[in-house]
C-alpha cells in the first residue's frame, strides 16, 4: 500500500496521488454539487418571497386586501 505521507511527514498533495482519470470525476462531481446547491438556494428564495406576500396580504384588514385585489398594492 503506497504512504499518503513523504519521508519527512509531510501529506502528498491529492493531484500526485490521483490519476487524471480520478481527478476529472472528483472536479464533475464538485461541479455536480456546486450546481445542485444554487439550483436549491434559487428555489428557496422564490418560495420564501411567495411565502412573504402571503404573509404580508394576510396580515392586512379586509378593506385592505380588497384595496390589494383591486389596485395591486
Amino acid at each position: 500500500m503506497k504512504s499518503h505521507r513523504t519521508n519527512c511527514g509531510q501529506l502528498v498533495p491529492l493531484e500526485d496521488r490521483m490519476n487524471k482519470q480520478e481527478l476529472e470525476k472528483r472536479a464533475a462531481k464538485i461541479e455536480a454539487r456546486r450546481t445542485f446547491a444554487q439550483q436549491i438556494s434559487v428555489e428557496h428564495a422564490k418560495t420564501r418571497g411567495i411565502a412573504v406576500v402571503a404573509y404580508s396580504v394576510v396580515q392586512r384588514s379586509f378593506w385592505g386586501r380588497f384595496k390589494w385585489l383591486i389596485l395591486g398594492k
